[in-house]
């Protein structure tokens, strides 16, 4: 049985042009390339070369088995390369959907921390509007999301991670900054809001009505970016969760909204009867911690209530 080091010590003595300076150049002793060679003439009933004066040259026989070991070891160097530079898939991938506001929180070390524990286990998020994770965990297309909607019980598991209260960003002329403002007092000035079926805008109807109170809305814009440069220009006021504004450093001012307070509940959502695996426990354990580690930074003022 021919084996590739045979090879490598057949091809060493023929480009070397002898036994000498293919042992200088191999550094392997010459009673080794000698006896490697007879092995090979044995193995192949052939002599393979011919010695002269001025060292060895291969015989037909030779020359034919020089082109098929120089194709082997090319092989075996391309399949060495390959290997080594190979990297594994991951086993699986975890899709995770999350709102804005918890997207903006996560440090990307939850990313990197989670990569560099589970490598076959690719992390997958997307921003997504809670309306719009739902109907992607109905439909398959999310593993579990955090979402502020309402779930079908029979259909999804919600697990409760945080209540965080809806503030008014207003003005800067109408502080001072984190002030209560009672809802009817809100409804006096123009609002910028979510459209429906977003469930901050639901929210703050349903209070409406149930108060009695009814409100002005003046522009419907559906992104916390915008709607905060519209209040800082003076065509409103706008509300949104405490979460989307703990960055927010601008001149307009955060409010919280009283009589009545207006919370929103974000879950932590999965498909009731998809596949279980125990990657998933592992990673909602790992969620919640990382989740938690972040608020506990945040001066909360008492807009957030972990459960």
């Amino acid at each position: 049985m021919v084996d590739i080091r045979q090879l490598v010590y057949f091809v060493g003595v023929i480009d070397n042009g002898g036994f000498t300076a293919a042992s200088r150049a191999l550094n392997v002793a010459q009673s080794a390339l000698s006896h490697n060679l007879q092995s090979l003439e044995y193995e192949f009933g052939k002599a393979l070369v011919v010695r002269h004066s001025r060292g060895i040259k291969p015989t037909d026989a030779g020359l034919r088995l020089l082109d098929h070991a120089r194709g082997i070891l090319a092989a075996v160097d391309t399949a060495r390369s390959d290997v080594r530079g190979f990297h594994e898939e991951p086993v699986r991938t975890i899709r995770l959907g999350l709102p804005r506001s918890l997207c903006a929180l996560l440090h990307d070390r939850f990313v990197s921390d989670w990569s560099a524990r589970h490598p076959k286990i690719h992390l997958q998020v997307s921003e997504q509007a809670s309306s719009v994770a739902v109907r992607q965990l109905a439909d398959s297309l999310l593993d579990m999301a955090v979402t502020a909607s309402p779930v079908e019980a029979s259909t999804m598991v919600s697990e409760g991670l945080l209540q965080e209260h809806l503030c008014a960003v207003v003005p800067a002329e109408l502080g001072p900054s984190f002030e209560p403002i009672r809802l009817a007092e809100l409804a006096e000035l123009g609002l910028i809001l979510y459209t429906l079926p977003y469930v901050g805008r639901r929210l703050v109807e349903s209070a409406a009505r149930y108060n009695s109170i009814d409100l002005s809305v003046v522009h419907e814009i559906n992104s916390v970016d915008l709607s905060l440069k519209l209040v800082e220009a003076g065509a409103g006021a706008t509300v949104q969760p405490y979460l989307s504004l703990v960055h927010y450093n601008g001149p307009a001012l955060i409010r919280p909204i009283v009589a009545p307070n207006i919370v929103r509940r974000l879950s932590l959502v999965t498909p009731r009867f998809a596949q279980p695996h125990a990657e998933n426990e592992e990673f909602r354990a790992y969620f919640r911690e990382a989740l938690n580690a972040e608020l506990s930074r945040l001066q909360s003022r008492g807009l957030l209530e972990l459960e």
